[in-house]
């Protein structure tokens, strides 16, 4: 069984004084009954605490603004605080909290996870935002993917590269070996490394489980990566006090940075899947049957089984009674709600208007080939007309007597 987890909180300020009170106000406090402690290592240097980084794994920092006097020397222009900072973040990403006699002067560096705290006898206060901070998902999160990383760096040193060492060892270019050894490290931490992390973080089982189907944020590289537009760019722009979104169709082939071939570009406008038919009747039967009992007629039971049936088609890119080509389901995560596209809802634009809508996500590989693919048969589809199945089976009949 698991011991305690222990937070490790890193106190800088250069008054010893204060160091050991904040020390003795919160080291060993407890943030979930029985669960989570404070750990808390002081530092009087702030050149220091950046070696300390690498000695102990840092969750939160404590950070005092201003070394020696209250008042700065002439000439200064940053504080130790805040050059502390850059430095810190220059090596990873850690939440602050300042810890000041003079937080007016710094509320230009306050964020989410940079907190700014009037300094005060009673040392304890820093408990609620240092709650606050924890509870969020960053700093367990950020401790997860450290160590998952690491752990998955030492099994791919081991496993991998001992295991082909004659094969790569002697090799002469060694930026190609680089380009080799990256790649293949980056497929070991996705997929079913992403699946063993979200299994340490105690996701619900069917995030990791060893099923076929996948998450639905393996739909998307979020926010984009490439400064290129590519294919399957989500774009989100304001029309009015309503929001619309809209996937970019145009070839990324024309669109490569310094060659761009197309001053227009094709979009498809995305619809909330909240307002199609098939989503709101199940949600008027799912509705109606918390009221179902053991009385229940079959027909009504079978309402809700097809309406159900309806909206998975859909989900599935296969609308019922209706062209499935048409359409293209994106699932929703994050800020992306859940989207249908509708390929006969497009929008040719200039290019430069572009960036003036939100490119808020990319469709990674192989969900924006898919895309790409159907968009394709749709408009390059070739009708006929319907066979007169009716007539056919009337002859069939006929043969049959």
């Amino acid at each position: 069984m698991a011991g305690p987890l222990h937070w490790n909180i890193l106190v800088v300020d250069d008054e010893k004084k204060i160091c050991d009170q904040i020390q003795k106000a919160l080291d060993g406090a407890e943030i979930v009954k029985d669960k989570e402690y404070l750990h808390v290592i002081t530092q009087t240097s702030f050149e220091k605490s950046l070696e300390d980084l690498e000695t102990y794994r840092i969750d939160l920092i404590i950070l005092d603004v201003r070394q020696g006097p209250v008042e700065p020397t002439e000439g200064e222009v940053e504080d130790a605080g805040e050059r502390t900072l850059k430095k810190i973040q220059e090596k990873r990403y850690i939440p602050v909290i300042f810890y000041t006699a003079i937080p007016t002067e710094i509320q230009h560096l306050h964020k989410p996870l940079i907190r700014i705290i009037q300094k005060d006898p009673n040392h304890k206060i820093l408990l609620e935002p240092i709650n606050e901070i924890l509870r969020t998902p960053f700093p367990s999160m950020n401790r997860a993917i450290t160590n998952h990383i690491e752990k998955k760096q030492a099994e791919y040193l081991r496993d991998f590269i001992s295991t082909h060492w004659e094969q790569f060892g002697n090799a002469s270019n060694q930026f190609d070996l680089v380009y080799l050894l990256l790649r293949r490290f980056v497929l070991a931490i996705s997929n079913d490394g992403i699946k063993q992390l979200l299994k340490e973080l105690h996701a619900p089982p069917e995030m990791y489980c060893d099923d076929p189907v996948i998450h639905p944020m393996q739909y998307y590289i979020y926010p984009p990566i490439e400064s290129t537009l590519l294919t399957g760019d989500i774009y989100r722009r304001t029309a009015g006090k309503k929001e619309e979104y809209l996937i970019f169709l145009t070839p990324s082939c024309d669109l490569v940075t310094g060659r761009e071939k197309a001053d227009k570009v094709l979009l498809a406008r995305c619809f909330l899947l909240s307002e199609q038919k098939e989503y709101q009747n199940w949600v008027k039967e799912y509705k109606r049957s918390k009221d179902f009992d053991k009385y229940t007629l079959w027909e009504e039971i079978d309402k809700i089984i097809k309406t159900e049936g309806k909206l998975q088609s859909l989900l599935k890119n296969n609308r019922q009674n209706s062209q499935s080509e048409r359409f293209f389901y994106l699932p929703g995560v994050i800020t992306i709600p859940n989207l249908i596209v509708d390929f006969q809802e497009l929008e040719n634009i200039d290019r430069s208007i572009l960036s003036k809508m939100e490119r808020v996500a990319t469709l990674d590989s192989p969900f924006a080939e898919s895309l790409s693919s159907k968009f394709t048969r749709y408009y390059g589809r070739i009708g006929s007309p319907d066979l007169n199945i009716d007539g056919i089976f009337c002859n069939f009949r006929e043969s049959c007597d």
